[in-house]
Order: C-alpha cells, then sequence, then structure tokens
C-alpha cells in the first residue's frame, strides 16, 4: 500500500484477490499455500493483518474474496483431490470470523462478483449474471 499524497510505502501484503471494504478502510485478500506441492498447508482469508478463515487441508481457493457493503462476503473454493469441483461459499463477516451461511458445488461461471440487494452479480467473459441468494443451492 502506498500513500499517494506522500509518495510512500505504508504497508506490504502478500496474497490474492484484494479486495477493500466500501470505506476503503479495511482490506481482505486471500494467501494460497506454499508454491512447491509437498508443502502443506491450509490457506488462509485475511482481513487486514488478521486470519478470518481457514480452509482445510484438501481445499484451494479459487478465486476471491469478494466484499459487499454489509460485509456480505464470497469466495470459490476448490477440492484438490476432485478433478472440477468448485464450491461456492457465501457468508458473512461476523466477529473477525468469517460465518459461512451457504456453501455448495458450482458448475456456473466462476468471474468476479458483486453483492445487490439478495443476489449477486458474476461477470465472467459470457457477460454478467444475476443470482438470488436465496434460490442458490
Amino acid at each position: 500500500m502506498l500513500d499517494a499524497n506522500k509518495l510512500q510505502k505504508v504497508k506490504e501484503y502478500y496474497g490474492i484477490g484484494f479486495a477493500w471494504d466500501s470505506r476503503k478502510e479495511n482490506i481482505y485478500y486471500a494467501l494460497p499455500k506454499p508454491h512447491f506441492l509437498n508443502l502443506k498447508g491450509r490457506e488462509k482469508i485475511y482481513k487486514n493483518d488478521q486470519v478470518i478463515f481457514e480452509t482445510s487441508d484438501s481445499e484451494s481457493i479459487l478465486k476471491g474474496p469478494y466484499i459487499s457493503e454489509n460485509n456480505d462476503i464470497a469466495f470459490y473454493t476448490k477440492d484438490i483431490n476432485a478433478e472440477d469441483e468448485v464450491k461456492l461459499n457465501i457468508g458473512k463477516v461476523k466477529d473477525e470470523k468469517i460465518v459461512i451461511n451457504k456453501r455448495v458445488k458450482w458448475d456456473k461461471e466462476t468471474g468476479a462478483m458483486t453483492f445487490t440487494d439478495n443476489s449477486i452479480q458474476i461477470r465472467s467473459d459470457s457477460g454478467i449474471k444475476e443470482y438470488k441468494i436465496d434460490d442458490i443451492k
């Protein structure tokens, strides 16, 4: 992170999928496993410097996190032992942890996600598609 007014580096984060909350006060990002397959470890989602979610040992964060103005959060995971099985995870950031409300097998597009009232919009190469959160099963 840079302070544009002072033209100096303020902080450095290592990870993927960086997303700011609506007030630009907190940054959310994923920290993947080590790059070498023989090293084990769980992938994590951070809020600033604090771990707020950890995957299982056999799971990888595919894309995300995506955060809404109301602290709704979504991200895609993949079971590293299952060839093409992607899961969509939707939850809320509460008490500095992610509480997952929906975790479903997802065989649709996996693009960037934004939250609307009671829906998610997914932007992919094929366009923008909207899904009502209550209808996702």
